[in-house]
């Protein structure tokens, strides 16, 4: 993975709702930087409001919600994220119900996009529920990844996990990204996140002497070091001919891989990910349930639709 030369700063700031009666002096805010070498610079500086926990009683006021919303816009975020449980289960709730809560949730405002996960106490009521965030404009991530862009550069991928029954789908993606921001109602759940992916660069020099007996036995052994964990071979695709790539893609295959991946981004003067290399190493593994993941020389929307 390259690593950036800048620091970079996700700034996240989390409103913790809490109690029956949320009045403005019991929010906590905590507000974090994350800097991580993997998040792309174009995403400096972007700033993300997280709250939660809302558990919205039939004798909540207009002023206690409008209040909560007010806090939150203050902070003028890029993007807001809802960590669910905005109903109370136990709750018999009628339609004005819903109706103040889709005002309160369309009153929030982000420059870019809202998203929200579902808690506990939502289940209860979880129709009602999809339909207010529907209608306020939050995206909901039910088990479910979305690609963000941001200033037409390399993407983050934001995963909303309801449980962990779909983590290896939602991290298989074809298209290169670098940093993933997990949300969940349930902190536990990215526990099972940790060093779910594993890369591996191709034995080029065997694969060069077309020693492909020793190129298979190397990513064999790899994948029984990282028992249910995805393997990434990375080909380099930059120094390779197209026979090459498709013979090292098969390696990749007869040696239990996962995925494969055009570069590490490191090659001298390469180019990186071509639509022609990807199209090649896709209709060579694609068939065999392999997934393929281009990285390098991809900088911006377009060129990622591609």
């Amino acid at each position: 993975m390259r690593k950036l030369l800048v620091s970079i700063f996700l700034i996240i700031t989390c409103l913790y709702l809490y109690g029956r009666y949320i009045e403005v002096n019991n929010i906590k805010i905590n507000e974090y930087s994350i800097k991580s070498e993997s998040i792309p610079t174009s995403f400096e500086d972007l700033k993300i409001i997280h709250f939660s926990d809302i558990l919205y009683d039939v004798d909540y006021n207009n002023k206690k919600l409008n209040d909560i919303a007010n806090l939150i816009n203050k902070e003028k975020a890029d993007i807001v994220i809802f960590t669910g449980d905005l109903l109370k289960n136990g709750n018999n709730y009628n339609e004005e119900d819903y109706n103040k809560l889709k005002e309160f949730m369309t009153s929030i405002e982000a420059s870019l996009y809202k998203y929200a996960v579902i808690g506990d106490n939502d289940q209860y009521y979880l129709e009602q529920y999809k339909d207010i965030l529907y209608e306020s404009d939050f995206i909901l991530l039910d088990n479910e990844s979305k690609l963000l862009f941001y200033k037409d550069e390399v993407p983050i991928n934001i995963i909303g996990l309801t449980d962990t029954s779909n983590i290896e789908n939602l991290l298989n993606s074809e298209i290169d990204y670098k940093y993933t921001l997990a949300i969940t109602h349930k902190p536990d759940n990215l526990d099972k996140m940790s060093f779910y992916e594993i890369d591996t660069v191709l034995n080029i020099s065997a694969l060069k002497n077309k020693d492909y007996k020793k190129v298979i036995f190397d990513i064999k052994k790899t994948k029984e070091v990282c028992t249910n964990k995805n393997l990434k071979v990375i080909l380099e695709t930059d120094l390779l001919t197209k026979e090459e790539i498709e013979t090292a893609s098969k390696c990749a295959i007869d040696g239990g891989a996962n995925f494969v991946k055009t570069s590490t981004g490191f090659v001298k003067n390469g180019i990186g990910a071509t639509v022609e290399n990807v199209k090649l190493m896709y209709e060579t593994v694609h068939s065999q349930g392999l997934f393929v993941k281009a990285s390098g020389g991809i900088k911006n929307y377009k060129k990622a639709i591609e």
